[in-house]
């Protein structure tokens, strides 16, 4: 069966008059105000949207872009266009403003719809006979906003009625593209989804999903409307932050909870350590309890844990946790063996934009959990295969399914390269073993094409110089394009505490190595910086190494730190939203005397990572003082003197 906008019409019809009654979200707003609504009042709120914008003139093939954090306004808005036949391109609000203007113009829609604040950062050029609209105005999923034009202008001059949402990607190494996923994408992905994290026969009601991803994720949107079409009551926090996940968790005990795997990784690290410090008497009954609580499960399935561990993934996750979810990258193994073996069930999604999710998963049914991505086989629709497998048996992942995407938006060039006649050609490395799991190993287009025609992957080298050095030093490569057209191989290292003496005795190291690896491990040069450049699930942006060396220094941020009146932008501004009574100099200690923690410190180094398009990486441990941090964000290495340096290395970056 193919799956159209009409389809989809029915299947939120049926919803709303099978759930209507029951409570579907709760809203916390920062002022401390909650917004309650049943499926009933979506309905009513939903249908208010449709009457409202077919008034105005949308008809089934135009385009909107919604951009702005995580709410319920945002979410179902979208459903509504989706419900009218308007494809939606969904803008990731995190961006600089610039960068969304790029995105929203590249979109070509008929409106835009956004908070206030968002709407506000646009210049009046922008908006210059935009249709605007404001989410979450006047007890409506969004208003009109007064001085734009009425009524649609220009009806959308290329429309697809297959297209429900745009999605733009852009990975680590390219520009953004616009990836179109149709109706029937959707539906038969949450089809799959829902069979994946065991939602079918879970009774109306009992399903507690606290959400915190973006919308305009692929895994964001799937997943917050997989458990809604379930049954699911959704719970939100206003402008969401990691710094506010325990938060959410205790005031909501859900049931269900989805993030990125670096979050995990912290749970479990903070678990761990409250355990040894509970003596080696506790130390010895957890682990024995813990491993047999392990065997249990990988024999019989049944979760001896969820009742002996109770009181340590409480105090994390709150009393009602159930089903944890993630993707995007990873989870260690420790971190994987860990919740499971607490006896909470887990759910490991791979999948792309382009692919929509899943392409493969470690599902709630399996009993092993970890070292794998799932089974190849397992979803009759979803063909993965791998192609142009080396002497290793490794190769690219390319998948055919039902889900892949009809293209790039207005790209034919770009949807040609990215398929292997009907397979998506994922960019990942991997294999598939003897048992059919899948086995992600890296990605292909970080390879690195050396002088002999032969390709090297970045990894690779990563996993060589690791190695030889016995993992002393952070450090990363990526291949320096020449004017012959090959690639040299060019080795970046944290700089960290050392001195230009011990710098220059690592070069000497490194060059060592090199000379006597194998060609292809070859070295260049060695750099040092401040701190390798990491995405938000880990990975090395080897393009913003390669950028060191091919393109002129960025321009510095100027920031100033004295009165929070002069510049909302102001480090120390930013300092004052978490610690608003604290009076703040550049001479001012981030713990002894601020108070700061460390997941404190996350979130302002999230706040100024955002804001100036920085990347700090794990150096932003380093500064012990406000202006240590005011001189990273100019480009200068914080000073190392004094107390031990706070390790920030083990949060999300």
């Amino acid at each position: 069966m193919h799956f159209s906008q009409k389809d989809f019409v029915e299947v939120w019809d049926k919803v709303f008059d099978t759930l209507g009654p029951y409570p579907s979200v709760v809203y916390a707003y920062d002022s401390g105000k909650e917004l309650n609504l049943t499926y009933n009042d979506i309905r009513e709120l939903e249908m208010d949207v449709i009457k409202d914008f077919t008034a105005r003139g949308f008809v089934p093939g135009d385009r909107v872009a919604i951009t702005g954090p995580p709410s319920p306004h945002y979410l179902f808005f979208s459903h509504a266009m989706s419900y009218m036949g308007i494809t939606c391109a969904l803008i990731d609000n995190t961006l600089p403003t610039e960068e969304i203007d790029k995105l929203i113009t590249t979109a070509d829609p008929c409106a835009v719809i956004s908070t206030p604040k968002i709407l506000g950062s646009f210049s009046e050029e922008f908006k210059a006979g935009k249709m605007l609209f404001e989410l979450d105005k006047d007890d409506r999923l969004a208003a009109h906003v007064d001085g734009t034009p009425e009524t649609v202008v220009t009806h959308t001059v290329d429309p697809d009625t297959d297209v429900m949402l745009i999605l733009f990607s852009s990975g680590t190494t390219g520009k953004m593209k616009g990836a179109q996923l149709t109706y029937h994408s959707i539906l038969r992905g949450i089809e799959i989804d829902s069979k994946i994290c065991g939602l079918e026969d879970k009774p109306t009601g009992s399903i507690v999903f606290f959400y915190v991803l973006p919308i305009n994720h692929v895994a964001g949107y799937m997943s917050v409307t997989t458990a809604y079409l379930n049954g699911a009551e959704l719970k939100f926090l206003e402008d969401v932050t990691p710094l506010r996940y325990l938060e959410g968790l205790h005031k909501f005990n859900p049931t269900h909870f989805l993030t990125v795997p670096a979050v995990y990784d912290i749970m479990e690290q903070k678990a761990s350590e409250a355990i040894r410090q509970k003596g080696r008497f506790v130390n010895w009954l957890f682990k024995n309890m813990f491993r047999a609580s392990g065997f249990i499960r990988s024999k019989t399935g049944k979760r001896v844990g969820r009742k002996l561990f109770k009181g340590i993934y409480s105090k994390l996750l709150g009393s009602n946790i159930d089903v944890l979810v993630t993707g995007a990258s990873p989870c260690t193994d420790s971190t994987t063996k860990f919740l499971v073996n607490m006896g909470l069930e887990w759910v490991n999604f791979y999948a792309t934009t382009e692919t929509n999710i899943p392409i493969c998963a470690v599902s709630a049914s399996d009993r092993d959990k970890h070292g794998y991505s799932g089974y190849a086989d397992a979803v009759d629709v979803i063909d993965i295969k791998i192609a142009d497998i080396d002497e290793e048996g490794i190769g690219e992942i390319q998948v055919k399914s039902e889900l892949v995407m009809k293209g790039y938006f207005r790209d034919p060039e770009a949807t040609a390269a990215a398929f292997n006649g009907e397979y998506f050609r994922t960019g990942d490395r991997g294999y598939i073993d003897n048992k059919n799991k899948l086995h992600i190993v890296g990605r292909i287009k970080e390879s690195i094409v050396l002088r002999t025609g032969k390709k090297v992957a970045s990894h690779d080298v990563d996993d060589y110089y690791n190695k030889a050095t016995e993992n002393k030093y952070t450090l990363a490569c990526c291949g320096i394009p020449t004017e012959e057209g090959w690639e040299e191989i060019h080795l970046f290292v944290e700089r960290g505490e050392y001195s230009e003496h011990g710098q220059a005795e690592i070069r000497k190291t490194l060059m060592d190595v090199s000379a006597k690896a194998a060609s292809m491990y070859h070295i260049s040069n060695v750099h040092f910086i401040d701190t390798i450049p990491l995405t938000s699930v880990r990975k090395i942006k080897r393009f913003e190494l390669r950028k060191m060396i091919t393109d002129a220094p960025a321009k510095k941020v100027e920031i100033d730190c004295g009165n929070e009146e002069k510049s909302e932008d102001s480090l120390c501004s930013m300092i004052r939203k978490y610690k608003p009574d604290a009076e703040i100099t550049f001479d001012s200690k981030l713990i002894d005397d601020l108070g700061l923690d460390s997941i404190t410190l996350f979130n302002i180094k999230c706040d100024i990572e955002s804001r100036y398009n920085l990347d700090f990486g794990g150096a932003f441990g380093t500064a012990e003082t406000v202006g240590d941090l005011w001189r990273m964000m100019n480009g200068e290495g914080p000073s190392t003197d004094g107390d031990p340096e706070i390790d920030l290395s083990m949060y999300p970056t």
